[in-house]
Formats: structure tokens, C-alpha cells, sequence
């Protein structure tokens, strides 16, 4: 029997807007991947292009080894004809392996390196070797088939603003084996048993009732309502958020999904998103009736009112700086802290410091437009200090992290706000976790620095101006975290580790970096030797092609509104004489 689903005329609308996958229409999804050097490249930032041109690549594979070298001819012949030439890997191998490779053919062309297949499962490629010539704006596929005379052809008829006069044709070479696919064709995929797990693991968190998503993954009906959403969104990397390039580094948080976690979810969503069983784990799901994340089922022990602000709907909100007093009588042991975001769509971001008892006794208040507040001083473990709030931060109770809150202490809130088209009362809180009462716990010294620099200056329409900066461990170290900090124009971040010895290592890659998710990234055990210069290398896209860009036709310096920029690598580490064993 056959069960129809009712599906929302709004999503019905993002249904029929979507690309459809490659197929007799030879139209696909726009999509995401990074190449063999970890750089980001998303089809649709190549709109401004007239085609991007796609050889299919394989190591070993002698089709490949025979078209490469003239079709990287062609990209230097079609130089400067807005036809951006890249290459893809379907095969799921390692990029190392790619870059010698190309290494070895003499060939420096970005690879794309599709680790999931899904990219090529959708473009349709059959064989290595294989040609595309793809439209960035309208997802079709212009030419396909061998990178000879034909695919010059196609070349030459988009070069000179002409339709393609050449068909495309079926190409030879290395069969690219899908495995994954094959294995989900024939065994199917349960929606109870492979997907939804993958739902609550990865989604569901946020994507739940009166959180930052939205919409909340409450039901398989609605996760099938949205399949094609979910889909693009995937594909083009831009879910789960805070992606990492996850061949950099040791991070422990890291958001990304496995190979084998993409492969599920595409491939249910193109058999469409059917469910089995009489059960449905996400409308089973039971969420804590709670703003507070930190720690699931427990509220803060201690919470302070932020004064409430009146936020216009357009216009500019200068940082506001107020001071609240928390509501404690004795001295306090607090394990960590977090702020409850009134109005997610309003509150950028909020920076704290514990104003101490003979401070607040004086009533000294920061000068009004001074973001480093004046005369408080940052609390020094064990003192107490409080946690700020940047979009995208997961809050988190770290074990021996926190501090003694002194009774009279007040807190001094940096406040940001960014208007959102209607008028906003927001009323923003923070939460203070404490101890077991009579438990003196160990708490462990944090340290760290800012890679910051405030000297740059970014041209109009610039696609992708560098800027770097560093900082220096003082003393032998585990390094906690790092987090990158920029504005509407950031693009990427790295850090690199030079260490005393002359060595280098990549310590953390961000290459698609998001304003809206700004992610501390954590690391376990991390060993640093004194004297090593921790460098964050960044770059900021002030083009038409970054669609967050308040203006592309302006010189960008450093300032504190969100269309103003900065640049900015916080560093946190522990030093080894502060670790307690």
C-alpha cells in the first residue's frame, strides 16, 4: 500500500527551486570539496565565471596520465578567459598521494578530492579521464566526454560568448566503482536503524524546539519534508557547521561527518528518504524545557540578569558596556558558566570580566565605548573568570576548569548587537555553575595569547587577501584550543606551529571559515615546547563572490561593527607547571 505524505507549500516551493542531480537533463546540485592542498572551492563561487572546466582523475589510471598533461595545456591556452580548470578524485583515495601524483606529471592544477564520491555520484562520472565543462550558475552540464578536440571545441564556443556547437560524447577510461552506492542499492537504508541515529548524533540538538535552527528534526515527516534541503546543504559542506579540514591536526571536536555518515544520508535522500519500522527515534527524542546547554537536565545554580536592551530594527548599535551585580553572599567555587542568548538573530557577541569586590565597592564603571574595560582587571586563577558568547560556541563544563567567585563581585558585559529588521527587547542571561557546596576542587591554570593584527588594509573586490599573524608559548605547554575570529569577509584560517627545533606543523585548518559559526577548537594533550610561534594565516574574500559582503567596491580595515573586520587567532594553553597529574 502506498502512504501519502502531505508536504507544506513552503517546502514544496525549496523542492521545485532545487537542482535536480545529473541525469538525461544533465543538471546537478551545486557542491563543495576541498583539493589535495586542503583549499575550499564551492561551485557557485565560480558563478562570475563563464565554465569551470573538470577532468576526472585517478592515480595510476593511464587515461588519465594520457589527458592530463594536454588538458592542463588547454587551462594555460584558455588562460584569462574566465574558465577556472580543476580536476576531481572519485576515487576516495589519499591526497598525498594525488599531490605526488600531479607531482610527478608536472600538472599544478587543484584536485578535488571527493573522499565521500558523492560529487561524482551526482555529476555522473563513469570513467577517469572523463571532461566536463559545467555551468556555475546554472548547474548544467555544458559538454562531457573526452578531453581532445571536442572538449577544445566546447572551450573555444564558451570562451567567445557562443552556445556549445559540439555534442558531448561517451568517454573511456578507468570505471570509477561507487562501492558504497552499490552496497545501499542492493541492501537498502533504515531509517530507523542507520539514519536517525545519524540525525541525533550530528543535527538534532540544535534542530529542535526554540533553539538556533530552523526547524526542528522532530519526526521522520518532517526529515522527509526537508530531504532535499538537507541534501544541498550537505553537498555544499555548509552542514554540520564549524567543518574542519579533517587531514590538519588533532582536534577532538571536530563536527565534520564521516565519509560513511555522508554516504547514508545522500544516498536515502535520492531513494527518498523512505522509513521503515513501526517506530520513529527522532519523535521519541526528550529534550530538557531548557534555554541552558552546558549541561544537559541541570540548570545554572546561579543566574544574572543582563539588563535588558531595546534593539531597533535598522541602523547601527554602538557596543554597549554595562555592569551586573551576581547574586551570591558567600564565596563560591564555579565549575563554568554560559550565556543564554535572549535573541539569537540580534546579539553578536558578548565579552565578559568579573569586576572584584573592592573594585565594585568603588563603583568603577567602564568608560563608554572603551571595549577593553578600563580598570577591570581579567580574573587570575584560581579567581573566577566568565565565559563570552560568539555565534556558533558550543558551551561546555570542563573538568578542573573555573575558580573561586568572590562574594561582591560583580560582572562588567561588552555587549554587540546587529539590527535584524524589527524591533527587539532583548533580554540575555548568564549562567554560573558551581561546585558541590564544601568541594574545594583542583582547578588547573589556563594561559594563552591572540594572534591579532590590526595593521591590514583589504582592497575592493579583493578575492582573497592574506593576512597573518602570531604569538610566541612562553614556557613548555599543552595547547588547549584555537578558534579564528573575523568578520563578514573572513574565508579561511590556518595555524601553524614553528617550533624550536626549526621543524613546522600544521596545527588547524578552518578553509571555509562562517561568521556565524565562530568554533572553539579544542585538542587533547597537545605538547608544545617553550619558544614555539604559533602563526594564524587567514584571508578575507571583499568580492562580489562572498554573498555576506556588506560592500565589495570598499576598502576594508580593522573596526568593531560586523562590516568592519578583524583578524584575530586566539590560542588557549596550559602550562605543563599548571597541570595537576
Amino acid at each position: 500500500m502506498t502512504r501519502t505524505i502531505a508536504v507544506p507549500s513552503l517546502i514544496l516551493s525549496v523542492l521545485t527551486a532545487l537542482p535536480l542531480i545529473a541525469s538525461a537533463t544533465e543538471r546537478f546540485g551545486d557542491f563543495s570539496l576541498l583539493d589535495q592542498h586542503g583549499a575550499f572551492h564551492q561551485l557557485s563561487w565560480y558563478d562570475d565565471m563563464k565554465a569551470v572546466a573538470l577532468l576526472s582523475q585517478a592515480n595510476g589510471c593511464a587515461a588519465v596520465r594520457d589527458a592530463a598533461p594536454g588538458y592542463a595545456a588547454l587551462g594555460e591556452r584558455f588562460s584569462g578567459q574566465n574558465i577556472p580548470f580543476l580536476m576531481l578524485n572519485a576515487e576516495g583515495v589519499d591526497r598525498d598521494l594525488v599531490k605526488a601524483e600531479m607531482a610527478e606529471l608536472g600538472i599544478d592544477l587543484p584536485v578535488l578530492m571527493d573522499d565521500a564520491q558523492v560529487v561524482g555520484e551526482a555529476l555522473g562520472l563513469i570513467h577517469s579521464g572523463e571532461a566536463l565543462l559545467l555551468d556555475p550558475t546554472s548547474f548544467t552540464v555544458l559538454y562531457r566526454g573526452p578531453a581532445g578536440a571536442g572538449f577544445e571545441t566546447a572551450l573555444a564556443d564558451v570562451a567567445a560568448g557562443l552556445a556549445v556547437s559540439v555534442e558531448s560524447m561517451p568517454a573511456t577510461g578507468c570505471e570509477i566503482a561507487y562501492e558504497a552506492r552499490d552496497r545501499h542499492e542492493a541492501g537498502g537504508i533504515s531509517y530507523v536503524n542507520d539514519v536517525a541515529p545519524i540525525i541525533i548524533e550530528n543535527c538534532a540538538e540544535c534542530h529542535r524546539e526554540n533553539s538556533i535552527a530552523p526547524f526542528a528534526m522532530n519526526s521522520h515527516q518532517v526529515v522527509q519534508g526537508w530531504s532535499p534541503m538537507i541534501r544541498e546543504v550537505l553537498l555544499t559542506r555548509r552542514m554540520p557547521p564549524g567543518q574542519i579540514d579533517p587531514h590538519i591536526g588533532t582536534i577532538v571536536d571536530m563536527t565534520n561527518l564521516s565519509e560513511d555518515e555522508m554516504q547514508t544520508l545522500v544516498h536515502w535522500v535520492d531513494a527518498g528518504a523512505p522509513k521503515d519500522g513501526d517506530i520513529d527515534p527522532l519523535a521519541e527524542l526528550q529534550w530538557p524545557d531548557s534555554r541552558w546547554r552546558a549541561s544537559p537536565g541541570r540548570d545554572p545554580d546561579v543566574i544574572v540578569q543582563i539588563p535588558p536592551q531595546y534593539i531597533p530594527p535598522t541602523g547601527v548599535v554602538d557596543y554597549l558596556n554595562v555592569v551586573a551585580d551576581i547574586p551570591i553572599e558567600e564565596d563560591v567555587w564555579i565549575q563554568g558558566s554560559e550565556i543564554s542568548p535572549g535573541d539569537y538573530a540580534v546579539l553578536h557577541h558578548v565579552i565578559t570580566r568579573v569586576v572584584r569586590p573592592e573594585v565594585a565597592a568603588e563603583n568603577v564603571r567602564p568608560e563608554e565605548g572603551d571595549n577593553e574595560f578600563a580598570g577591570l582587571e581579567d580574573s587570575d586563577l584560581p579567581m573566577a573568570g566568565l565565559t563570552g558568547y560568539v555565534p556558533g560556541r558550543s558551551p561546555t563544563l570542563e573538568p578542573n576548569r573555573g575558580g573561586l567567585l568572590r562574594a561582591g563581585s560583580k560582572v562588567a558585559f561588552q555587549l554587540h548587537y546587529t539590527t535584524a529588521g524589527r524591533e527587539v527587547f532583548d533580554q540575555s542571561e548568564l549562567g554560573i555553575y558551581l561546585y558541590p557546596e564544601g568541594e574545594i576542587p583542583q582547578i588547573e591554570r589556563m594561559s594563552g595569547d591572540r594572534a591579532l593584527n590590526r595593521r591590514f588594509l583589504i582592497p575592493a573586490n579583493a578575492k582573497d587577501h592574506e593576512v597573518s599573524e602570531s604569538a610566541v608559548v612562553p614556557k613548555d605547554a599543552y595547547l588547549v584550543s584555537l578558534m579564528p575570529h573575523m568578520h563578514y569577509r573572513g574565508k579561511r584560517m590556518k595555524f601553524i606551529a614553528n617550533y624550536p627545533d626549526g621543524t613546522t606543523e600544521e596545527l588547524l585548518s578552518v578553509p571555509n571559515y562562517q561568521f556565524n559559526w565562530q568554533m572553539r577548537h579544542h585538542f587533547e594533550r597537545k605538547f608544545v615546547p617553550a619558544g614555539t610561534e604559533i602563526v594564524a594565516i587567514g584571508a578575507f574574500d571583499n568580492s562580489t563572490q562572498n554573498p555576506y559582503n556588506p560592500d565589495p567596491g570598499q576598502e576594508i580595515d580593522w573596526g568593531p561593527q560586523s562590516w568592519d573586520e578583524m583578524f584575530i587567532g586566539y590560542m588557549r594553553w596550559q602550562h605543563l607547571e599548571d597541570v595537576t597529574e
